[in-house]
């Protein structure tokens, strides 16, 4: 193997690695294996530049059960990782099930699953980096198959090194070089004879498309291919540069999404609107891979129309859309998730999407701003106060002398919407409801005139 090591598709590989920094001291790396030809490769190269990089090395293998030969793969594959004593991480999804049950095709619903196998690696602190097996070959059918879509510009970049915590080390290298290269050191690989059906668009590419363009401009057009991606991609950048300056101060992005001042998208035209939202889309998503022409029109009569609105953009319901009287929101489910923040003193306690509750040093205070905050005894910050979204079922609030159960009614009449009813945050002292920001303030807590160690409570929005 040591030959392997000195040769020069590995080289190019691990000169690609350290020019792009793909790969740092101190990473925990786990590869995705397959077990065909492409993911065996990259797998070697790795094992090759684990000690010199000083990276920790462990190999994933997801199982989608499509085929009779998945299992020996699977098999194949973690054998592979005891040989070189790497930990194996696997998994198995019923994509056949999964694709009938969400409406999508077999191979979105095959990368759904694959791919939430791989976040949930990393999730649970297994790795903080996937590296995955895409070769040059498969940027340039990606390349074809996107303009078949109809894409933008983004989809003529073909794949990228990087992204979020997924690399890919071997891009630069075409799959004819990487099978010759296993097969000149005896490395072996598992063949998906799935590669090889007509019924795929995939493989009619690279069967018919691929093959005629080596034809006619030499088995090297790959790297032409390369330049052009490279260009593309710094285009990108650029582009990128200057929405990011755009929108500067008036979005606020994590991990569940995206917030937008809403007088900023709808008052651009309507091509810059689409350029602006397939920036946030790829921020929220990773990729702008399902965010197709029809798509982005959609996008632009929702944020234009009158009413505020909550909308499901996938099947699967992994992205929505939603439009309140000020801002524009791309959210991912788990959004709309209860969370639970314990107040444990002076201070602020970061939420969702920018927004954050301050608990501080009352000074002087303007009664007329009713219901924007609330003073309470410094002694309550050690209670059980804690901030959570509303539980309708047993949440309750004292009001004007009432106990108000049927909190979804009053907040309705209060002009809060079915988005804002669902997702507000409230300080509670267990069931009981103290504030509702810019809403209504519990008869415990009105104030009274009273003086002493008080701390003001209220919600800060840092989009102002």
């Amino acid at each position: 193997m040591k030959d392997f090591y000195s040769d020069k598709v590995f080289l190019q590989v691990r000169d690609v690695i350290l020019q792009k920094n793909l790969i740092k001291n101190g990473d925990r790396l786990i590869a995705a294996v397959s077990g065909g030809a492409d993911s065996i490769f990259m797998l070697y190269c790795l094992l090759a530049l684990k000690n010199e990089l000083n990276f920790e090395l462990s190999v994933c293998h997801f199982n989608h059960k499509l085929r009779e030969e998945a299992e020996d793969e699977e098999v194949f594959v973690e054998n592979l990782a005891k040989k070189f004593s790497l930990n194996f991480y696997s998994d198995k999804g019923d994509v056949k099930n999964y694709a009938e049950k969400n409406g999508i095709s077999i191979e979105m619903a095959a990368r759904k699953l694959r791919y939430e196998f791989f976040e949930s690696l990393i999730k649970e602190g297994k790795g903080n980096l996937i590296a995955l097996a895409h070769n040059l070959t498969d940027s340039i059918e990606t390349f074809f198959l996107n303009i078949d879509r109809g894409t933008g510009i983004r989809g003529l970049k073909g794949i990228s090194y990087k992204n979020n915590f997924f690399i890919r080390p071997i891009l630069s290298i075409s799959g004819e070089e990487i099978r010759k290269t296993l097969e000149n050191y005896g490395i072996e690989y598992k063949i998906d004879l799935s590669n090889f059906s007509e019924n795929y668009k995939r493989n009619k590419v690279r069967k018919f498309l691929i093959k005629d363009l080596s034809l006619v401009f030499g088995k090297d057009f790959g790297k032409r291919f390369e330049v052009l991606f490279e260009n593309i991609e710094n285009s990108l950048k650029a582009q990128s540069f200057f929405i990011e300056n755009f929108l500067k101060h008036n979005y606020f992005l994590d991990k569940y999404g995206v917030r937008v001042k809403l007088d900023l998208l709808t008052n651009i035209p309507e091509y810059a609107f689409y350029e602006a939202m397939l920036f946030l889309f790829e921020k929220v998503m990773g990729s702008t891979y399902r965010a197709n022409r029809k798509l982005l029109r959609d996008l632009y009569e929702f944020a234009k129309q009158k009413k505020s609105s909550k909308r499901s953009l996938f099947p699967d319901k992994s992205l929505y859309a939603v439009k309140t009287k000020n801002y524009f929101y791309l959210v991912k489910n788990d959004f709309f998730y209860n969370f639970s923040f314990k107040v444990k003193g002076e201070g602020s306690v970061s939420l969702l999407l920018g927004y954050e509750f301050v608990f501080e040093k009352a000074g002087s205070f303007d009664l007329s701003k009713k219901n924007e905050y609330v003073l309470l005894n410094k002694s309550l910050l050690n209670s059980s106060l804690k901030i959570e979204r509303i539980d309708f079922e047993k949440d309750f609030l004292i009001f004007m002398g009432k106990e108000i159960k049927n909190l979804n009614k009053f907040l309705k009449k209060k002009g809060l919407s079915d988005f804002g009813r669902k997702t507000i945050f409230v300080l509670k002292d267990n069931s009981e409801i103290l504030f509702v920001p810019g809403i209504a303030v519990s008869d415990r807590l009105k104030i009274t005139g009273q003086k002493g160690n008080l701390i003001k409570v209220y919600m800060k929005d840092c989009l102002g």
